[in-house]
This record gives C-alpha cells, structure tokens and sequence, in this order.
C-alpha cells in the first residue's frame, strides 16, 4: 500500500495540523481552517502512526527536511518522482495519484459519484443541488471505499488487477 492511500491534496496536506480521531473507526482530522474528517483505511492508520513517530511527532503530517517545524513542499512529490526517473510532465505526477484513485473508484462501481466527490474535495457544481447536499460528508460510504482502496493497492503490488475486476472479487 503506497502513502497515496491518504488522498488530501497533496498541495495542502503538507501545511495541514493533524490529529488522529477515533469515531468508529479512525478518522484523521485535519485542521485549522475548517475541520475535515478523512477516513483511514488500516494501512493508512499504519503508515500516519510511523510518520508521526519518525517526525518528532511534529503538527505536521509531512515536515519538511530542511527545518522540522515547517511542512514539506508541495513540490516535494514531483521532485521524488524525477529522482527516480520519471519524467512529471509526461509519465506521473503527485496530482495524477489523485486523478488515478478518482477515476479507479468510480470504475469500479461500487462507489457513489457523490461519496468519491467528497473524498476528493471536490465541490458541486450545480449549485442548486450543492445547496442540497453540502452538508452530506458519506463517512460511513468513504470509510468502506478506502479499505476498499487500499486493499486493491495491496493486490495491486502483487499482480495488476482492474479496478473493476477487484470490484468483482470482493463481491463474490
């Protein structure tokens, strides 16, 4: 299971506060402007305790390696990538994980649009319906879709499987 289990803006987890929060199952609460509940799968719930042991246990969920009160830099992602030899312009990038996770979870059809919406930060675009539903967090709905994610990661190291074919394994 890779660290893009998390799924927060890689722009922005950087320069989050975190705590971890149990609500019937472990959630990461990221503050200050505005609370937002991110489920954990239990592979996430690994690596964060790993990270916060390894960081001094700092505020930040990944800080920087030059001054270990500041978070890391969002360009931090890209600059790994390129040191192992991908090219970010053209083969990955860090925002392409995003674009991977949303594109691998609605393939998969187990998913509400709405409950991968949410997960991803996005917002409504209609904004007669987004009067509606912007209240609608489908924590228990994101909770089960991030094992679900982190599980076809793990398959995935394995052996290469579809997104719609691990679909297909785990409702038999």
């Amino acid at each position: 299971m890779a660290l893009t289990d998390i799924k927060v803006r890689s722009a922005k987890s950087q320069e989050k506060e975190y705590t971890l929060v149990d609500g019937d199952g472990m959630f990461l609460l990221i503050h200050p402007n505005g609370s937002k509940l991110v489920p954990l799968s239990r592979q996430a719930l690994a690596i964060l305790k790993q990270f916060h042991n390894l960081s001094g246990e700092r505020d930040f969920v990944f800080v920087s390696d030059h001054n270990p009160r500041k978070p890391m830099s969002e360009n931090t992602v890209n600059k790994a990538l390129r040191v192992m030899s991908y090219d970010t312009k053209v083969d990955v990038c860090g925002h392409g994980f995003r674009t991977m996770a949303c594109s691998s979870l609605i393939e998969s059809g187990l998913w509400s649009r709405d409950a991968v919406e949410r997960q991803m930060s996005h917002m409504e675009r209609n904004s007669m319906r987004a009067a509606y539903i912007h209240k609608a967090e489908h924590l228990d709905e994101r909770r089960l879709m991030l094992q679900w994610w982190a599980d076809y990661l793990d398959i995935n190291r394995v052996k290469g499987i579809s997104p719609f074919d691990f679909a297909k394994l785990n409702a038999s």
